[in-house]
């Protein structure tokens, strides 16, 4: 008898795994949505405020080089497309999707460069996004 039992335990062995690190990550998942979210809005906020001041300048000021409008475009296009996915990243983490795993760890790839904090918030992220398996989660009832 001992050894069925041995053989049932191993065979779950996986999904009791998952079930513990989901309850040990669900505090850190839950912050690292919350930092990616306002990563992201930020973004955004950025670049809405500085197409608003562009155009406000360039209004009132009654143009300016084509060369700076096409860099504060540039910059506000480069703010959007970092914003949009560093939201929907958030929100998917909070959500506990399972395509949020993949697309946290491109951006945390992207993050690494930027010393100190964008390393740091980073390696952070890809040490929770490459524990968390959100099909084993899942498929064991934990998430």
């Amino acid at each position: 008898m001992p050894s069925r039992a041995r053989h049932d335990e191993r065979e779950f062995a996986p999904e009791l795994r998952a079930i513990e690190r989901a309850r040990k990550l669900a505090p850190q998942l839950r912050m690292l949505g919350r930092v990616h979210s306002l990563l992201g809005g930020a973004a955004l906020a950025a670049g809405l405020a500085l197409s608003i001041v562009l155009s406000s300048a360039a209004l009132f000021a009654g143009g300016f080089p084509s060369e700076l409008m096409a860099l504060g475009g540039a910059a506000v296009g480069a703010l959007a497309l970092l914003g949009v996915p560093w939201l929907a990243f958030g929100f998917g983490l909070h959500r506990r999707r399972s395509w949020a795993r993949g697309l946290g760890i491109v951006l945390a790839a992207l993050l690494l460069p930027f010393a100190p904090l964008g390393s740091a918030l980073g390696v952070w992220t890809l040490v929770v996004l490459l524990a968390w398996r959100p099909d084993l989660a899942r498929a064991a009832g934990a998430d």
